[in-house]
């Protein structure tokens, strides 16, 4: 709920979903949900990828691995705009071997109730590393995997810390391999007909998880176009 919790206050008229594969996590968001008041917020069980619903907006805040894609994919089946800010992208190494956000196996899912938002034989594809035709025209998936491996900053400083305030030996490569993931996936997005921008949090320094995209339908004209009009080669410079 620390994402949804604060939206649905600020936004009384909309109603928000809060999606967890975790079961206490929803029970938590719902239970300060009603302590405060809040009467637009509900809670579903499930992974991302096995949610059936429609929204208008898709929200993902540091969403493991593959689960930040599956946020985009679901934006993609409702024509909804997105906000997703990835991490983990280490984690994609499962998307690759056709697993989920945390596993290997096909089709897994940490969701043990009844509660669940869909079942293993329901939802979305499995997604397909690189995301994008662009990307696909210049890395296979084996070379994308050691991409992905060396833009996992998170990780790979945390490994190579030996001292405290010590910085990554590699932070310069690691940060533009990351780079390079996420405007994979927001050429994804604009294959799909979306206009994208990608972003980075405040503060961007303080965090090795700090990229956001966002996307807009390209037939929906409630958003300024002037936004959201980078392109690959200026996100990259």
């Amino acid at each position: 709920g620390g994402l949804t919790l604060p939206l649905a206050r600020l936004f009384p008229r909309c109603r928000f979903v809060a999606l967890d594969m975790k079961e206490r996590a929803v029970q938590l968001a719902e239970e300060r949900g009603r302590a405060a008041g809040l009467r637009n917020l509900t809670g579903q069980v499930g992974m991302i990828e096995q949610y059936r619903g429609e929204c208008d907006v898709a929200l993902a805040l540091h969403a493991c691995g593959n689960a930040t894609d599956y946020a985009m994919a679901q934006a993609v089946r409702c024509r909804a705009a997105f906000v997703v800010c990835p991490c983990c992208v280490g984690k994609l190494k499962f998307s690759l071997r056709g697993g989920s956000s945390f596993s290997c196996e096909p089709q897994s899912s940490y969701v043990k109730s009844d509660s669940a938002a869909g079942d293993q034989e329901g939802g979305l594809p499995p997604v397909e590393h690189p995301r994008s035709q662009w990307m696909r025209q210049v890395l296979e998936p084996d070379d994308f995997a050691t991409l992905a491996r060396f833009a996992d900053i998170g990780h790979s400083a945390e490994q190579q810390h030996t001292a405290a305030g010590q910085q990554h030996p590699f932070e310069a490569m690691a940060r533009l391999c990351k780079a390079h993931v996420e405007c994979d996936r927001g050429q994804f997005a604009r294959e799909a007909g979306y206009r994208v921008g990608l972003l980075r949090l405040l503060g961007a320094r303080q965090t090795a998880k700090s990229e956001i995209i966002v996307g807009v339908p390209e037939e929906d004209e409630s958003f300024p176009r002037s936004l959201l009009t980078l392109d690959n080669d200026e996100l990259l410079s």
